[in-house]
This record gives structure tokens, sequence and C-alpha cells, in this order.
């Protein structure tokens, strides 16, 4: 799965700067896309278990 595009333009000017910054260090090769193996090094970091990340996902995959 790909995401190269999301719509920011309903959140802060804060808000904005910080989910580019996050997106910036996720795309860890520069193009512009947040890759399947972009997510699964950015995850990663988290620590959470494979079940946690699969349950916050899901969470936001319906908001």
């Amino acid at each position: 799965m790909e995401i190269d595009t999301i719509s920011t333009g309903s959140c802060s000017k804060e808000h904005q700067t910080i989910f580019q910054e996050w997106f910036n260090y996720a795309d860890e090769d520069g193009d512009g896309r947040f890759t399947g193996n972009d997510a699964t090094k950015f995850f990663a970091i988290s620590n959470l278990s494979r079940q946690e990340l699969k349950q916050d996902l899901t969470f936001l995959n319906c908001s």
C-alpha cells in the first residue's frame, strides 16, 4: 500500500508542520511517498507489538 497524498488542509498550521516533519522522517528515500518499506521501518521505532499496531491502524482507517 502506498500513500502519496493526504489532505492536511483541515489541520492547524502547527499540526501541518508536525505532520510534514514526521512524514519527511518516515519517507527515508525522499521520494515523497510513504511505502510499505517506509512504514515498516517507521512503525518499528514505536516498540509496539504487531497486534497493537494493527489495532491502532484499524482505528485510523475508521476515522
